[in-house]
């Protein structure tokens, strides 16, 4: 109520745990389970009020690879969620990211947000070394995601509509 009355956007960022505390996140048996609990997070949580939702891929690329499958849930999110949705990178390698972003954004998702994907190579280095990897590397994999993001992703106009009419500082 008072990000609405402040006009403080929400963005609801959920990560996806075993229900069974004997089961590891990194199981086969999660990965079976986990589609359905990241739907079913955002259902609960994304009419809470939030503006947009920071969500897990809803698949485990080591135990999934059907396309169809992926493209799927994605497209479930984005009915679940009701508000924008972005895919976040759960620190998994940049090519298995892109292929997410792509399936994510195909699916509805309004692009990423990422940050280890890019840049957690450089956590090892030091000095220019270092500089040198966030402006090279990291960099090209930002550019890389946004032209993904750019071909594949749903525009946020589609949730929101701006009030830019002359004069609209004034008014806010």
């Amino acid at each position: 109520e008072d990000g609405v009355k402040h006009d403080i956007p929400l963005m609801l960022e959920c990560l996806s745990h075993p229900l069974d505390p004997g089961v590891s996140k990194d199981s086969e048996t999660f990965a079976a389970s986990k589609p359905e609990v990241v739907l079913e997070t955002a259902r609960r949580l994304c009419p809470i009020g939030g503006d947009a939702f920071k969500a897990e891929f809803p698949a485990d690329p080591r135990y999934e690879d059907d396309e169809g499958k992926m493209l799927a849930w994605c497209q479930a999110l984005s009915e679940a969620a009701g508000v924008p949705w972005m895919v976040l990178s759960a620190g998994v390698d940049h090519a298995t990211f892109c292929r997410q972003v792509e399936i994510a954004c195909r699916g509805g998702a309004s692009g990423f947000l990422a940050g280890r994907s890019r840049w957690k190579d450089a956590l090892g280095l030091t000095g220019a070394v270092r500089v040198e990897n966030l402006t090279g590397v990291a960099l090209r994999r930002l550019r890389e995601l946004s032209d993904i993001a750019q071909t594949y992703a749903r525009p946020w106009v589609d949730w929101y509509q701006a009030d830019v009419a002359e004069g609209w500082y004034a008014r806010y």
